[in-house]
Formats: C-alpha cells, structure tokens, sequence
C-alpha cells in the first residue's frame, strides 16, 4: 500500500506540474499575444485541456467514463496547429513583404549611384582637362612643387573618373543594359597597350612585367573596350599587391578557347578571400588594401568575361 501511495503520489505530482507548466506558458502565450486574433486558437487548446484534467480526475475518482473522450485533446491539438498554421503563413506574408522592400530600396540604390555618378562625370572631366591643359602649358612657368600638385590632382581625377566608371558599369550590369560589340580583334595587339598603360606603377619599385603572348596566336571575337578594361583591373590588382618580383600577363589556345592568366608574387590571398573576392563592394585583406578602391572591380571583370561567354577564376600557386 506504502508503494502504490508513493508512485500515486509521483504520478499526481508530474501530472499537476506538467498542467500547472501548460497553464503558465499558455497564459503567457495569450497575454503577450492578446491583441491577435489568432489568440483564440490557444484559448480553445486550453480549454480543451482543461477539460480533459477535468475529466480524467472525475474518472480517477468516482469511474465515471467521459462520453466524449478523446474528442477534447483532437480540440487541443487543432487548435495549436491552427495558430501555428496561422502563425507560419502571417510570417511568410511579412518576409515575402519586407523582400520586396529591400529589392526595391536595392534598385533605388543603385539608380542612385548610377545617377549620381553620371552627374559627377561631367565636371570631373573637366576639372581634370583643365589640370592637363595648364599642366602642359604652364610647365615651364610653374614651380617643381605646383607642377607636382598639378599632376597630383590630374592623378586623383583620373582615380575617381575609374572609381565612377566602375558604379556606372556595375549598375547597368546589374540591369543588364550593357551590350558588347563583339569584333575580331588579336590579344597580342592589345595587351602591349594595357602594360604601357600600367607602366607607372612600377616606377621606383623591384617589380618587372612580364607578357608571354605567342605572335601567332589566332584572333579571337570579343568586345576590345570590355577586354581592355578587364586586363587593366586583373594587371592593376597584381600591381597594387605585389611590393617585389614580377608580374606576367599569357596567353594561349586550349580547346578552342583564349585562355589568358595574369600571376603575380604578390601577397596572396586566403581562402576566405578567394571565397568573396568576386562579390560587389569586397576587396582584398584590409591591412594590406591601399584603400583606394570601392572592390566593384573583379565583380565587374567576371561579369564581363561571362557575358562573352567565358569564365574568370582565381586559384594560388605552391
């Protein structure tokens, strides 16, 4: 008798904590959710619970059968996963919302700065012309150090002229309104001209370039102002993140295909920064970054390699 009292009296007491544990938590529920109209669904599950407790200790104690069990907890548990029904499609609702939003202010975003990049422009150029115009004809009138300020600031015009290209470019990719014009055209001719263009950033430093281009290379159909503009970055890249040694630019046949690879013994990278080099606004190692760039340039590269059909990848060599 002494056993049976005690495992009655254990199993009274998880009985009535797991009850008293329900009423809380659903009490909570209803209180913190009292404005929602869905919050009829937990009154429902409690009051079905509620009646089940009710009628289980009738029964335990004078045997009377409830006639409609078991039809109180299928109440409760059609009204929990109503609410959580409910509750699963209003959130969905609202994501599928707030999506939408974001798209949009992502587009504005980037009609604002493809608008207000197009608007700089303009005055940009001309700041910069005249800096090269009184550069060039004041050169003899100036002094050492107002010629150097002079091609100081021709120098940053031209940074930022390339800094709004690229969100210029980024946008119109992102709306797909860039169009090549494709023409048969020899990698061999243009390369020469990208490597004279860079020339100057290796001025004063142990750095060599290098172009391995065979003459008999066969012309390939591309957009040459796009393959320009990509062979610039990819050599500008190799150029800023590479303190000594050299940097070559190859090319060659494989399967049909051009394939060209710029190397470089730079610094690296990481796989953490290979995983995100491609994306828009990434750069490379913060420490290292000269902070001159907005990280819009290898994004732009890849796409513009894909949309003549070809692919741009980075791999580190032992």
């Amino acid at each position: 008798m002494v056993y049976e009292s005690v495992h009655l009296g254990i199993y009274y007491f998880f009985y009535f904590f797991s009850f008293a544990w329900f009423l809380l938590v659903a009490g909570m529920m209803i209180f913190r959710e009292r404005t929602d109209k869905d919050a009829v669904f937990l009154l429902l599950s409690s009051a079905s619970i509620i009646s089940s407790v009710f009628w289980g200790i009738w029964n335990s104690h004078w045997a009377v059968t409830p006639v409609y069990y078991p039809i109180d907890i299928i109440s409760a548990i059609i009204g929990f996963s109503a609410y959580w029904f409910k509750k699963y499609f209003h959130k969905s609702q609202e994501n599928t919302q707030l999506n939408e939003q974001l798209k949009e202010a992502d587009r504005l975003k980037d009609q604002f700065l493809a608008n207000t990049s197009h608007e700089l422009r303009t005055p940009l150029h001309g700041i910069m012309n005249i800096a090269q115009t009184v550069a060039t004809k004041e050169q003899d009138r100036l002094s050492e150090g107002s010629l150097n300020d002079m091609n100081l600031l021709i120098t940053i015009s031209r940074r930022m002229s390339y800094l709004l290209s690229d969100l210029l470019d980024a946008a119109r990719l992102k709306e797909h309104r860039i169009i090549l014009q494709q023409d048969s055209l020899r990698i061999q001719a243009i390369i020469p001209g990208v490597i004279g263009m860079l020339q100057f950033m290796t001025q004063g430093r142990p750095i060599r370039l290098i172009q391995s281009v065979p003459e008999m290379m066969p012309p390939v159909m591309a957009d040459e102002k796009r393959i320009v503009q990509v062979l610039y970055n990819l050599l500008h890249n190799a150029l800023k993140y590479t303190e000594e040694g050299t940097v070559s630019i190859s090319a060659e046949v494989r399967n049909g295909q051009a394939v060209i690879e710029v190397a470089d013994t730079g610094v690296g990278m990481n796989e953490e920064t290979q995983a995100r080099v491609f994306q828009p606004y990434e750069q490379g190692d913060y420490r290292r970054s000269d902070g001159r760039g907005i990280g819009l340039g290898l994004s732009i590269c890849r796409q513009l390699v894909e949309l003549h059909g070809g692919q741009l990848t980075v791999s580190l060599r032992a």
